[in-house]
């Protein structure tokens, strides 16, 4: 089956976010660290090599860096 492309300049300024549990500030910061590696190695060819043949212009609009993490809330306790 072929997918269909889609002019992904015309969705609009969604943001996405990674799920992860609450209160775990230390994967958060390596998932933070992972993708900002990946924001100022990677991003730009691998934007090119994925979406250029679609047709898709990145009109530099490559974040640098993600957002800080949430600071962890209190403790999860059973009753």
């Amino acid at each position: 089956m072929v997918g269909k492309v889609v002019d992904l300049q015309a969705i609009g300024t969604e943001r996405y976010g990674i799920g992860i549990p609450n209160n775990r500030p230390q994967l958060c910061r390596a998932i933070n660290e992972a993708l900002d590696d990946f924001l100022q190695d990677s991003w730009e060819a691998t934007f090119k090599d994925f979406l250029g043949p679609a047709g898709v212009n990145p009109a530099n609009k490559n974040p640098k860096k993600t957002s800080a993490c949430e600071e962890p809330g209190p403790a999860f306790t059973k009753r």
